[in-house]
């Protein structure tokens, strides 16, 4: 998410919370202080996070020192057929 977005919808909230103090329309000032709060809370951790870098992804490692290996038991073709009974 751009800082840009974060910083003109904060900007946005301080603006409606002045809007309704000058109306003195309570119903619209005060829930833009949540707008500001959240608002400068994202651009914190947006500069906090800006430059983390992503972690590399697992590679495959013997577990110490033993294969470990699975059967597809998808393709296993049964030795015995199946016999059904009706009782």
């Amino acid at each position: 998410m751009p800082f840009t977005l974060s910083f003109f919808l904060t900007l946005n909230a301080v603006m409606w919370f002045f809007y309704g103090l000058l109306l003195k329309d309570y119903y619209i000032a005060f829930p833009n202080t949540l707008g500001f709060v959240f608002g400068i809370i994202q651009m914190v951790l947006y500069i906090i996070y800006r430059n983390a870098k992503t972690p590399e992804p697992m590679k495959l490692q013997e577990l110490n020192g033993h294969i470990i290996e699975v059967e597809n038991l998808s393709t296993k073709v049964p030795s015995e057929p199946n016999h059904v009974t009706n009782a």
